[in-house]
């Protein structure tokens, strides 16, 4: 039996009638998409299927991707499978990864060379804690140390929140030796500093604002093999790039220095972001303000100190606590990155108030005694105490990279203060006077003006060998307006190596091509010439 088509009915209207034969590709294309979707995929389309592992490892693919996905959205995809995780094992990848999560990695990255950078390995467990430490408010780490210290007995709540908080430190800290590693790896001019503060160094919430790429950062962005490129470290960067003359590097240097200089002069607190399209904010928010001098952002400056997070509860920076201290960062493989003149905070010390402190004290004194013995230094053998103002004790300060180092660290007022050996000059010797304010002796809160004399010994600008970048430049030495201020001039300018003194930096007659540094003279003991009032570098 054949049942009779309705494909051609003559009873109905011709308009309204089927076709008798449609093609197949033709069919599917008429069809709903509700339709299709229930058609074989041969029909629809012959294409391989892609996985999303093999789409990730793309790194333009991926570059892509993490421009509209947050942190937790990407951090709950790397967890779902450890195939996931793969991507966090190539080089390429990694930079790609980091660049979007970490403030101021691309910005390091432009700048970075391949022949001075050594590698700080960082894997994704690093990075889940690192971003977990820029949510955690840093008041907390002291409060947690004081119910440590407090308690009778430690739970087992206790012992893991503080493996908590001793994790977080470690993976903040190798981001901040990433950071560093990158930038000081440079030998190109690189831009005035993005910003710069001078805050008091309690610790402050460490809020990292969410900043996106500018389209035009990403344009010029060449680390992302967009263009397969064979994968490898930094493969965007290009070439090598030709190192400029010392001549110019120590002009772009003296610039950068001239405008901190500048900012700290002023008094500013809190100076935002410069213009800089790799630091600067998307169109529409307001550039970001760095509230403390533990936020990250401060790891991206050659001029300035790095600072280092350790957690070990205690009350006192005895030999023990500093040996813990090291021992945390030696078992984290981080004490082999550290630099001569890095900053290690201990975010566990808990200074005791001091007995007799009253509140009708001096301003200076508050801020000299609010910061003892809170950081410590690397001096290139070992941890030791540094309590700002006083000079640090570093066998070398002028191989420091800048006058600057710590200035971030110092109480707003005071100007940063080295024990210097200077090297064997001679300078150009003139007298000058400043205006000056002196207590009236006819009334208690009254002040007259009088004209202060000073010898100033002028050192042009030359290259200085074996001093950092910021040292170069003119030097401005000032000394007591006598004789024996003039000789103590020319003592300290003698080459001798007994010969060291301390050294006020006077930021605010400093700029980026000038350096002034006023003698600090001490009372010398009333049984002769003897030289003791110099303090020794432990003091």
């Amino acid at each position: 039996l054949t049942t009779p088509s309705t494909d051609h009915n003559p009873s109905l209207p011709s308009s309204i009638q089927k076709p008798a034969f449609t093609p197949t590709k033709q069919r599917a294309a008429s069809l709903h998409p509700a339709t299709r979707s229930h058609l074989p995929s041969a029909v629809i389309s012959a294409r391989p299927r892609t996985t999303l592992t093999h789409v990730l490892r793309n790194p333009r693919t991926l570059s892509h991707i993490l421009r509209y996905t947050s942190w937790y959205d990407f951090q709950s995809l790397v967890r779902a499978s450890s195939e996931y995780r793969h991507i966090f094992f190539s080089p390429e990848l990694r930079d790609i990864v980091l660049a979007y999560f970490v403030p101021g990695y691309r910005y390091c990255l432009s700048y970075a060379d391949l022949r001075n950078y050594r590698e700080v390995q960082v894997s994704f467990r690093d990075l889940e804690l690192f971003m977990a430490s820029q949510r955690l408010s840093l008041h907390k780490y002291p409060m947690h140390a004081l119910s440590a210290l407090s308690a009778s007995y430690l739970s087992p709540e206790h012992e893991a929140r503080t493996e908590r908080y001793l994790a977080l430190c470690q993976a903040h800290s190798r981001l901040v030796l990433l950071l560093q590693s990158l930038i000081h790896s440079s030998t190109l001019p690189f831009p005035e500093e993005p910003e710069d503060t001078r805050q008091r160094h309690r610790p402050a919430p460490n809020v990292t604002p969410t900043t996106e790429p500018t389209p035009e950062r990403h344009k010029r962005r060449t680390l992302i093999s967009a263009y397969g490129r064979p994968p490898r470290r930094f493969s965007m960067l290009g070439g090598p790039k030709i190192p400029p003359s010392t001549a110019f590097r120590r002009s772009v240097v003296l610039a950068t220095l001239r405008g901190l200089m500048a900012r700290l002069a002023s008094g500013g607190g809190c100076i935002r972001h410069s213009s800089s399209p790799s630091l600067r904010a998307s169109e529409g928010r307001p550039p970001p303000l760095i509230s403390s001098p533990h936020d990250i952002r401060n790891a991206i400056s050659r001029v300035r100190a790095p600072i280092l997070r350790v957690f070990h509860p205690c009350t006192e920076l005895d030999e023990s606590a500093i040996a813990a201290c090291e021992e945390q960062l030696i078992e984290a493989g981080l004490w082999e990155h550290l630099s001569t003149g890095d900053i290690i905070c201990n975010f566990g010390f808990l200074p005791p108030e001091e007995a007799g402190s009253s509140s009708s004290s001096d301003v200076s004194s508050e801020l000299a005694a609010a910061g003892r013995h809170i950081w410590l230094l690397y001096d290139g053998e070992g941890l030791i105490a540094y309590t700002p103002p006083s000079p640090p004790a570093l066998a070398d300060p002028l191989t420091l990279p800048s006058p600057l180092y710590y200035a971030h660290i110092i109480p707003p007022p005071v100007n940063p203060t080295f024990r210097l050996r200077l090297p064997h000059a001679i300078p150009q010797l003139s007298m000058a006077h400043r205006p000056v304010q002196v207590r009236s002796p006819h009334s208690p809160a009254g002040y007259a003006l009088a004209k202060k004399y000073m010898w100033l010994a002028r050192l042009p600008a030359r290259e200085r060998l074996g001093l950092g970048e910021g040292w170069q430049g003119e030097w401005v030495l000032e000394g007591e307006g006598t004789k024996e201020g003039k000789q103590s001039l020319l003592d300290a300018l003698s080459g001798d190596p007994s010969a060291e003194r301390d050294w006020e930096l006077v930021i605010e007659k400093s700029n980026g091509s000038s350096i002034w540094l006023r003698l600090l003279m001490h009372v010398p003991p009333s049984t002769g010439s003897d030289s003791r009032s110099h303090r020794s570098p432990q003091s």
